[in-house]
């Protein structure tokens, strides 16, 4: 089993950084949201080390072939819209259209994954298939027992 984290940024892109990644990951610095939470919860600092490898989300561009890989991806996650009339694809498609267009910038895996917001989990198999997916904040237990369904 593995895991890979990813720091990403649906908002508050000028904290989403690669560098408050780096000092997150090497002194445990934190901020925003996460802040917020970790104070609540008593921590000043994210109290484990990372032993797993952590990557940057890379922002999308908005080229003509970005938007529509972006679309197309975004379409396939919904499990009925190969089912909709043509019409209401192609609906569904400009809409998607028009709300990448109307950001300012796009962080590329959590828009193509529709995550919800961050802390995000997804949980895949080898063949990359999504098993679960789930949102917000939970303890290093719960993690555990979702993994464990399926071992």
């Amino acid at each position: 089993m593995a895991f890979l984290a990813l720091s990403t940024a649906f908002e508050d892109f000028d904290k989403n950084t690669i560098e408050n990644t780096e000092k997150l990951i090497n002194n445990g610095d934190l901020i925003g949201e996460t802040k917020k939470f970790m104070l609540q919860n008593g921590y000043e600092k994210y109290p484990d080390k990372f032993d797993f490898p952590i990557a940057m989300d890379k922002e999308m561009g908005k080229s003509e072939e970005e938007i529509q890989y972006a679309i197309h991806a975004i379409c396939r996650i919904n499990p009925n819209y190969k089912l909709w009339p043509d019409f209401e694809q192609k609906a569904l498609e400009k809409r998607i259209e028009k709300y990448l267009k109307s950001l300012d910038e796009i962080s590329f895996s959590f828009t193509i994954n529709q995550l919800r917001g961050t802390p995000s989990f997804v949980l895949f198999n080898k063949e990359y298939e999504v098993l679960q997916e789930w949102f917000g904040h939970i303890t290093l237990e719960e993690i555990k027992n979702k993994i464990n369904q399926f071992i």
